[in-house]
């Protein structure tokens, strides 16, 4: 990630260098930045007159063309763009398709706007975290945002998080999304059992009595042997002892 974020950097600054070579623009601490160019007086006739102009780095960030293509390749080169150009809906939405945590570099309007949002979390449904609060109280777009990472319930509203076929589906993709269910969903058997299905170490997260239950104890050492720690002492050593399963034991002896 850090490699990627210096090599947009890199576009960018390359960009700057571009425009300075172009223009012939100059700097000084005195003056700032300034281009040299013809000027007219009757005293004079004509001179070469340094003239201020805008900062190259500003004249970058509002290049809607040079974005247009730039983001299209990164995504999250739309950090560096103007506010005009990041509440530029076509440019946005090219640079969420791109890569979707591109969502929290654009305008409040447009993290606001159901296409754009919906356009990210189809990318990674982890953008949700940047969509407006009234976006994560949406169930389509929730739906979608889990669908693609269950890791996403994190960011959907208290409702949505009650809501079982939500959850149902975020613990499938994710299985320790169980941490942001409801109380009442985290009590629900099928629901548990889902999330260790996905990720044994999901039990987490889940009331001690699931724990104890030799059925889901099973279900969630074939997802993770390391799972087998969150058992109480009598059923750990039971599982570990039992040697009636093949299937099971090769499991466990990834860790023990």
């Amino acid at each position: 990630m850090t490699e990627v974020r210096h090599y947009i950097k890199r576009m960018f600054n390359d960009r700057v260098d571009e425009v300075i070579t172009q223009n012939a623009y100059k700097y000084s601490i005195d003056t700032g930045w300034t281009k040299i160019q013809d000027e007219y007086s009757e005293d004079t006739g004509w001179i070469k007159s340094p003239v201020e102009v805008k900062s190259p780095v500003e004249m970058v960030k509002e290049d809607r063309i040079f974005f247009m293509e730039y983001v299209g390749l990164y995504g999250l080169a739309l950090q560096f763009a103007s506010y005009e150009i990041q509440n530029d809906c076509e440019i946005v939405k090219a640079a969420v398709h791109q890569n979707g945590k591109a969502l929290q570099y654009a305008s409040l309007d447009l993290r606001r706007n159901p296409e754009v949002v919906m356009i990210a979390v189809k990318q990674t449904g982890l953008a949700l975290a940047y969509a407006s609060l009234d976006l994560r109280r949406d169930r389509k777009v929730v739906m979608t945002a889990v669908q693609k990472s269950g890791m996403a319930l994190a960011y959907a509203s208290e409702e949505l998080r009650k809501d079982r076929e939500v959850v149902m589906t975020a613990v499938k993709t994710f299985g320790c999304a169980l941490e942001y269910a409801s109380e009442e969903l985290r009590r629900d058997r099928e629901v548990v059992i889902t999330s260790a299905r996905q990720n044994g170490c999901s039990l987490l997260y889940a009331p001690d009595n699931f724990r104890r239950d030799r059925e889901i104890m099973l279900v969630a050492i074939q997802s993770n042997a390391i799972s087998l720690d969150l058992a109480p002492p009598e059923l750990r050593e039971e599982l570990k002892n039992d040697t009636s399963d093949t299937e099971r034991l090769k499991y466990l002896n990834v860790k023990y």
